[in-house]
């Protein structure tokens, strides 16, 4: 996503041993000091806790794991803008309250060239929520940017799906097909499933820490 504790934390530690790796960062956040949905919504459980508590236990896992956290992961961003607001008015919190930061322009410009840079999408929505339109002019301005804030990157143009969500299963193929006409060579979803290595150049699974070596045994399996 590109926080700012990339830069100060992250990179020293890979750097330190060697090791590569790819960030994906959201750019309004980078470029415009917005704050990504997810964050917005943590940010007013997290002031409500502290206050008034308004919100009931049941109410805040809901955000964070219930019906609400799909229906903002499933929102473009207007709808999404219109649940924050509705949330913030049931917590009485008239501001936003402090977020994590982001990575500067000039900081991503800085990275070491054992960071590859990918495109994460604008605001941190779900590409599926976007019609075929809005979808290409969005990608089109966020590889733009990655181009022009990392030009001589040489492996490729690379995307992380938001929220690891690619298709949906009312528009089966569309965001895939979009992404694919916008030039990306690799992008990366958070589904299980393991892909032959041809049809999976924009399915990549993401491989999660906390699946540990059993996740990685197939894909090493199919690659031998």
């Amino acid at each position: 996503d590109g926080y700012a504790d990339f830069a100060s934390f992250i990179v020293p530690e890979l750097s330190a041993r060697g090791l590569p790796c790819a960030l994906f960062p959201t750019k309004a956040p980078v470029t415009a000091g917005f704050v990504p949905p997810r964050d917005q919504v943590y940010a007013l459980l997290a002031a409500d806790y502290r206050g008034h508590r308004r919100l009931s236990d049941d109410e805040r896992e809901s955000w964070v794991s219930g019906h609400h956290k799909i229906a903002m992961l499933r929102a473009n961003p207007t709808e999404q803008a219109g649940l924050i607001q509705a949330l913030a008015s049931q917590v009485g919190v008239d501001y936003l309250p402090k977020a994590p930061s982001h990575m500067t322009e000039s900081q991503l410009s800085r990275l070491p060239a054992s960071v590859y840079l990918g495109a994460h999408g604008l605001y941190h929505h779900e590409f599926g929520s976007l019609g075929p339109v809005e979808l290409r002019a969005e990608l089109a301005e966020i590889l733009e940017w990655v181009a022009r804030v990392r030009p001589t990157q040489e492996h490729g143009v690379w995307l992380a799906y938001p929220n690891g969500k690619d298709d949906r299963e009312e528009h089966p193929g569309q965001v895939v097909r979009v992404v694919s006409d916008a030039g990306v060579n690799f992008a990366f979803t958070a589904r299980k499933e393991v892909h032959s290595a041809r049809a999976a150049n924009l399915k990549i699974p993401r491989i999660f820490s906390q699946d540990g070596v059993d996740y990685l045994r197939p894909i090493w399996e199919k690659k031998a």
